[in-house]
């Protein structure tokens, strides 16, 4: 049962790990969910090819993460393990007007690059790939803490050193993108 506390902001969705015991009933769930004010987007939902129901069923449930996220006017937040090339196929075939963001973004500066290109976003936590990071334009980049045990303000530090600018241009540029996508 969601139970939103007061002044906090909620992504919800199925995580692809969670997609073998995903019911019906949880996507209904999911549908009435998603109508509260205080839910800015749409997952952590996505693709994984490690761990979770059958690629068929992670990309029918991800479809309808999609569907969600277009007719809510939401982000889409996404788990993405070894499975770029459909999220990229998946992109071009939805043709979203809302923004997806890659959560936890880990991957290589060519498959950065792909999604680039896509305007699928990447966000950066505690461990990434620096020529990812390098090559990332500002207005596409994010950065996120999780569930990882180091604290917000180095992960932001380390950033802005690697894209050459203080931390404080990194906080605004990223509250400013928050307001423009989350807060409209």
């Amino acid at each position: 049962m969601f139970t939103p506390q007061p002044s906090l902001y909620y992504s919800v969705g199925i995580h692809p790990w969670d997609s073998l015991i995903a019911t019906t009933n949880d996507l209904q769930s999911l549908q009435n969910i998603v109508i509260d004010n205080q839910v800015v987007a749409i997952g952590e939902t996505g693709i994984d090819r490690l761990k979770g129901a059958a690629l068929e069923q992670q990309i029918e449930l991800l479809e309808q993460h999609i569907l969600l996220s277009e007719k809510h006017q939401k982000p889409l937040i996404l788990h993405v393990v070894r499975a770029i090339e459909i999220i990229i196929a998946l992109h071009r075939k939805h043709k979203p007007t809302q923004q997806w963001i890659i959560h936890g973004y880990r991957g290589n500066e060519q498959s950065a690059q792909q999604l680039l290109r896509e305007n699928i976003h990447l966000s950066f936590g505690e461990k990434f790939n620096v020529k990812a990071v390098e090559i990332t334009p500002l207005e596409k980049l994010w950065i996120e803490s999780d569930e990882s045990p180091a604290d917000i303000s180095s992960i932001y530090s380390n950033i802005a050193q690697i894209k050459n600018i203080t931390m404080e241009q990194l906080k605004q540029s990223i509250a400013n993108r928050a307001e423009n996508y989350f807060f409209k």
